[in-house]
């Protein structure tokens, strides 16, 4: 599955999973340290946490209470 927003940003399954363990596993990370094994910096975590909370997956764009 792949959806569009912000032009050509394509939402991945293996980031958003990434994105996701990592913000479980250490709640306390910065949007770059999230965003660091994927070679992208912090608006690329915000990306992801956005389509997070959209989904469900989370209750908040912030955080994940």
């Amino acid at each position: 599955m792949t959806v569009y927003f912000h032009g050509s940003f394509g939402l991945n399954r293996e980031y958003m999973a990434g994105v996701l363990a990592t913000s479980l596993n250490k709640p306390s990370a910065s949007g770059d340290e999230i965003a660091e094994p994927f070679r992208y910096k912090a608006p690329f975590t915000g990306r992801y946490k956005s389509w997070l909370h959209k989904t469900g997956l989370t209750t908040n764009v912030y955080g994940l209470c």
